[in-house]
């Protein structure tokens, strides 16, 4: 289970309900104990010679994972897209890239692989899913479907566009007004109006940042809400 920066500064209950919830399926989980990060936040700023530094220290650290073939599960979309993105192309000179991009995958890609199903169905609950940008580009949400249908949930996928933090973007006081006004576009009402009618997912910690910024309801990760449907009581927010 891979620790991003994001979950363990800022979520940690996320990337722990992920942890837990893979163990309730059967696997035996490692969290790598150095830390090292993916540079997500270089690339904004063109920072790519310091962003190769940052990712091969991630090579580094999961080199046994990847010798060994083990998955790598990644909770933070903006990170599992540099691993199958990014990073194949920054690094194409080292074999481990291409390995590393193999192997990662989203919490919901390793629980379908795995056929897991929740001990208790969700029969009738409604979910509502906001996906990332990096997640929409990237990896998708069928996965995020597919398990959530076969736990007995009913599932939409949100065409909310962007949440309008996009990363530092919106943290910036130049930005700060469209910032807002992209999120009021979609983003806001139709996350305020999915709460109201049951589950809400924010796997994206950009979006969870900007929900909970603005006033709006920031839902749960898949992993808290899978968890919760599993018997395992969710860790504590925050």
């Amino acid at each position: 289970l891979w620790p991003d920066t994001f979950s363990d500064a800022f979520e940690p209950a996320r990337a722990e309900a992920a942890r837990r919830l893979l163990e309730l399926a059967g696997e035996a989980v490692e969290v790598p104990r150095q830390w090292a990060c993916c540079g997500r936040p270089l690339y904004d700023f063109g920072m790519l010679a310091m962003a190769r530094h940052f990712l091969r220290r991630v090579l580094e650290v999961l080199h046994p994972y990847l010798e060994a073939g083990t998955p790598i599960v990644v909770v933070e979309p903006s990170c599992l897209a540099v691993f199958r993105d990014e990073l194949p192309g920054l690094l194409a000179e080292d074999p481990r890239a291409g390995r590393l991009a193999a192997l990662a995958r989203s919490l919901a890609e390793h629980l379908e692989l795995t056929g897991w199903q929740p001990a208790t169905p969700l029969d009738g609950v409604q979910v509502a899913i906001h996906p990332h940008c990096h997640q929409r580009a990237t990896v998708g949400t069928d996965a995020d479907r597919r398990l959530l249908e076969r736990a007995g949930c009913a599932v939409r996928v949100l065409d909310t566009g962007c949440c309008g933090l996009a990363g530092s973007f919106g943290f910036r006081a130049e930005h700060d007004q469209l910032s807002r006004q992209i999120a009021a576009t979609k983003f806001l009402p139709a996350i305020e109006a999915a709460a109201g009618e049951g589950e809400l997912v924010l796997d994206g910690f950009s979006c969870v940042v900007q929900a909970r910024h603005l006033g709006a309801p920031a839902g749960s990760s898949l992993g808290e809400l899978l968890l919760r449907a599993a018997g395992g009581a969710g860790p504590p927010a925050g």
